[in-house]
């Protein structure tokens, strides 16, 4: 009774003897959390790192196609004689196995060339965009036999029919010499 009656007397006593229970939830919270912090291992965060893409190279084929023949006319005879060389591109990868392809059906790369040339009128020999006509029509015939290129598409962008991609395609067709008579 006695020390009750003491604490009755000094309240600062009683105070300094304990800590309060909300003095006690708050230190025990800030402990508890960083027990939480310290005892969980740090996040890693994985991140895919995706191989860069090929290099597409922009390739010109050394060998000239030199051909002459008869174009359409509308009276008479003409002969024109058309040398030309070619673009083409593919990835950097597939570079062995594009060449390889391009010297196996060179011959009917030829062949396709000629028929779209024996297609060809004079007028067409003679004008701008009789020419660039022209080049596109070689450059879809050397794309289909060359490199079995159906339709226009990107190098490794599937193509329609076989459902392969390309590993190489005929760009652009470039002039040396065009002759007619």
């Amino acid at each position: 009774m006695a020390d009750e009656k003491k604490k009755e007397d000094n309240p600062e006593e009683a105070k300094k003897k304990g800590m309060s229970p909300l003095v006690m939830i708050a230190v025990g919270a800030v402990l508890g959390g960083a027990g939480v912090v310290f005892g969980v291992p740090a996040k890693t965060v994985e991140v895919e790192v995706h191989a860069p893409p090929p290099t597409i190279l922009d390739i010109k084929h050394p060998d000239v196609i030199t051909k002459t023949f008869n174009p359409k006319t509308r009276a008479g005879n003409a002969v024109a004689k058309v040398s030309f060389r070619f673009r083409y591109e593919c990835s950097e990868d597939v570079y062995d196995d594009a060449f390889a392809q391009l010297e196996e059906n060179y011959d009917d790369a030829k062949h396709a060339v000629m028929l779209v040339l024996h297609r060809t009128s004079v007028q067409a020999l003679q004008s701008e965009t009789g020419l660039e006509l022209l080049a596109s029509e070689l450059v879809r015939a050397l794309n289909q036999e060359l490199f079995g290129v159906h339709v226009e598409t990107e190098v490794g962008a599937p193509g329609e029919g076989d459902g392969h991609a390309p590993i190489a395609q005929v760009t652009r067709i470039l002039w040396d010499d065009i002759q007619l008579q």
